[in-house]
């Protein structure tokens, strides 16, 4: 199994940096990942990205919270 540590920027860049600005639907979901990243920034501190897998890619978001308590979230990339 394949596991990768990435920095949150670097995780987000594909959908705020690296957008093709001439897909529309892309580019109105930008602020949203804007917003989503300055959250994580706020909620948490010292994020760090893991990433699992090859194809089927689980993402984990991961930090702790105010209270020293280990938080995030979960989601999938596919990447063919």
């Amino acid at each position: 199994v394949r596991v990768e540590e990435r920095d949150l920027d670097d995780f987000f860049a594909r959908h705020i940096e690296w957008v093709d600005p001439y897909d529309s639907a892309a580019m109105a979901l930008v602020p949203r990942y804007e917003q989503l990243r300055a959250t994580v920034r706020e909620v948490l501190r010292d994020p760090r990205v893991f990433r699992v897998g090859r194809i089927e890619i689980d993402c984990y978001i991961v930090g702790f919270d105010r209270a020293g308590n280990l938080v995030g979230l979960t989601t999938v990339a596919i990447e063919t």
